[in-house]
């Protein structure tokens, strides 16, 4: 009896092990690397111009965003040719990650008006360009391809 017993707590433990490896959703508490999505974007979609990397504080800048609202981002932009750009950030609280999400939909509204007179062609871009948000994260791609791009973040987050 006693080993009968003991085989099955066995099999249980091993179940339960294997179970917890098995996970293919993200949960929302789990930390995720943005640079992954970000370097993802950058080399899966062709752009225009050559998606060059962009340092943190002028990620920041070009945001307005309050660096006491992000843990990190990753930023790669086309420069002032293009309206094309990945930014991905990750926020320290939820409301900041609100508050992101906000600053990105208005930073997009900032460059259509700015494209609109300086490269027209960019206006379409900008106008099916992506702000997703979920949890902590925030994401936004604005590229010759966005049916792609949204491909690429909603696969990273599933």
């Amino acid at each position: 009896m006693k080993k009968i017993i003991s085989v099955v707590l066995l099999i249980l433990v091993c179940l339960s092990v294997f179970s917890c490896c098995g996970k293919e959703t993200k949960d929302d508490d789990e930390i995720l690397d943005l640079t992954v999505l970000a370097e993802s974007l950058r080399t899966e979609i062709e752009y225009t111009y050559p998606m060059e990397s962009v340092e943190k504080e002028v990620a920041l800048d070009s945001y307005f965003v309050d660096a006491n609202d992000v843990a990190s981002v990753v930023m790669y932009s086309s420069g002032s040719a293009s309206a094309e750009e990945v930014a991905a950030f990750t926020a320290t609280s939820a409301e900041a990650a609100e508050r992101i999400c906000d600053a990105a939909k208005q930073r997009i509204a900032d460059q259509i008006e700015l494209y609109t007179d300086y490269v027209p062609e960019e206006i379409p871009k900008l106008n099916n360009a992506i702000v997703y948000q979920k949890g902590l994260y925030v994401v936004v791609s604005v590229s010759p391809d966005n049916t792609k791009a949204d491909d690429i973040i909603k696969e990273f987050f599933k």
